[in-house]
C-alpha cells in the first residue's frame, strides 16, 4: 500500500510522490492531507468528487497526524496504464498521476 501526501508549496497544491508507480496486480493507495489551509478530496479526472472517496479530508491541523482517505484499490489495470487524478473539491489546482 502506498501513500501520497498532499502539501501545499508556494501556494500550490502538491502530490507527493507523483508520478507514483504501482503494482499491476493489487496494489491500494491511500492520500494524507498534509495541506493546513484546504480539505482535498482526491478523485479521478472526469469524475464526481466523491467517485473514490465518500468525505474530502480536512485540513491538516498542526501537532496532529494528517487525516487520510480510505485505501483505494487500483488492480485490474495493465502495465503500461496510466490515470490522472485531480482534487474534486478544486479540479483546476494540480494534478497527481498513477503508473503501472
Amino acid at each position: 500500500m502506498a501513500t501520497i501526501s498532499i502539501k501545499r508549496v508556494e501556494g500550490k497544491v502538491v502530490y507527493d510522490p507523483s508520478p507514483l508507480k504501482l503494482d499491476v496486480t493489487s496494489d491500494f493507495v491511500v492520500w494524507a492531507n498534509e495541506d493546513p489551509d484546504a480539505a482535498h478530496q482526491p478523485t479521478l479526472e472526469g469524475q464526481a468528487a466523491d467517485y473514490w472517496i465518500l468525505h474530502a479530508l480536512p485540513p491538516a491541523v498542526a501537532g496532529q497526524p494528517a487525516a487520510t482517505s480510505a485505501a483505494v484499490n487500483f488492480s485490474g489495470y495493465s502495465a503500461g496504464d496510466s490515470v490522472t487524478y485531480v482534487d474534486g473539491l478544486a479540479p483546476n489546482d494540480g494534478s497527481g498521476t498513477l503508473t503501472f
